[in-house]
């Protein structure tokens, strides 16, 4: 268990999902969308590998 390093996928989380609020709102501007797609991408990986580093032990 890695409190700090959680913590820092946490704040990763928040902030790939502002950037792809700014993205949505300007969601007709060229490469928005995919930045969007992406960045909601980012944040899924993180919040679930920051809850892997939340477990007590790996699991086998």
């Amino acid at each position: 268990m890695n409190l700090y390093y959680a913590t820092s996928l946490f704040v990763s989380t928040i902030a790939s999902l502002w950037v792809a609020g700014v993205a949505w709102r300007r969601r007709h501007a060229p490469g928005a969308y995919g930045l969007f797609v992406m960045m909601c991408s980012v944040a899924i990986w993180t919040f679930t590998y920051a809850i892997r580093w939340l477990q007590s032990s790996p699991l086998s």
